[in-house]
């Protein structure tokens, strides 16, 4: 039996397994992934060993934030974006989008955390749901306050109400597997009712309708999208994870496959399904070998123990 424990720790090594995974082929074509490819098995073993288990700025930022949470006690926006321009400041920056780039020169300039982020129709980027699953563990069991806590992180970069809508799913998904409170026939449907009215919602219901009509995942994401877009890169994660509730790596396999902003995508996908199968779900090889396991592996235990907390 998984717990929530095992679930937490897993959402957080899913992320970075699953960003490692598709580090190596971000911004091919999904026909020259096609290409590229080969059976499950062999094709996820050949990306780990090109990437080595290293990822990309998605988790680096999953991290601050999830630093940022066990050092304040709890999320607190001031300190998240700290935790952020410490990461900008280092350089290690590993493929940065332009509007987190933005946003956080705007935050070493001087500015305060309401005001950094990046206000434009154009900053519906996936920087913001790429690493929101910290909140979605800590604010498992008060829904309310993850509501207004993954709104305070998002304007952090990207004030932008596609990307708060985004975030909001991701860390509701996130929410409900890692307490195995959800029937995955009924996830899209309770995140829909939980995140406003947006595109990213309108992008779910066409998700969940491919879903219903079985469709394979490769023509699946061809109709969504794959882009850095977050109304494409949230439901296509659902979708991905959806089809293959009891597969990390098929369910990755799928989100690399279709192409474009692969990394995103199956650190979403990946996030997702460790929430749902646990730690062990995750290949012993990829869990053991990703960098930063030790870490992750604590920040995600600590923030179990804060949650778990708000249940007594």
């Amino acid at each position: 039996m998984v717990n929530t424990r095992d679930r937490s720790i897993g959402c957080l090594i899913g992320l970075a397994v699953g960003d490692a995974l598709g580090s190596r082929l971000e911004g091919y074509t999904p026909k020259a992934v096609k290409r590229s490819s080969l059976e499950t098995p062999e094709f996820l073993d050949e990306l780990w060993r090109w990437s080595q288990g290293r990822w990309t700025d998605d988790t680096k930022m999953a991290i601050a934030l999830a630093e940022s949470i066990v050092s304040a006690g709890g999320f607190n926006p001031k300190q998240a974006a700290k935790k952020y321009l410490e990461w900008y400041e280092s350089g290690d920056l590993r493929g940065i989008g332009n509007i987190t780039q933005q946003s956080l020169s705007n935050l070493k300039a001087g500015a305060s955390w309401k005001d950094s982020g990046i206000k434009a129709d154009w900053a519906a980027g996936n920087g913001t749901a790429m690493r929101i699953a910290p909140i979605g563990l800590l604010d498992m069991n008060n829904l309310e306050k993850l509501r207004q806590d993954a709104r305070d992180d998002a304007v952090i970069t990207h004030n932008n109400h596609e990307a708060i809508s985004g975030s909001l799913a991701v860390a509701f998904a996130v929410a409900r597997l890692a307490t195995g409170d959800i029937n995955l026939d009924h996830l899209i449907s309770s995140t829909v009712d939980f995140v406003e009215p947006s595109d990213v919602i309108l992008r779910l219901e066409v998700a969940q309708r491919l879903l219903e009509q079985g469709t394979p995942a490769e023509y699946a994401l061809a109709d969504i999208g794959t882009s850095g877009y977050v109304v494409e890169t949230v439901a296509s994660s659902f979708f991905c994870f959806i089809s293959s509730p009891d597969s990390y790596e098929t369910a990755v396999y799928n989100a690399i496959r279709g192409g474009n902003d692969t990394d995103t995508t199956a650190a979403i996908t990946g996030a997702l399904s460790g929430a749902y199968l646990g730690f062990e779900g995750i290949p012993l090889k990829w869990r053991e070998e990703v960098e930063g396991a030790s870490l992750i592996e604590e920040l995600a235990n600590s923030i179990y123990k804060m949650a778990a907390k708000t249940d007594d």
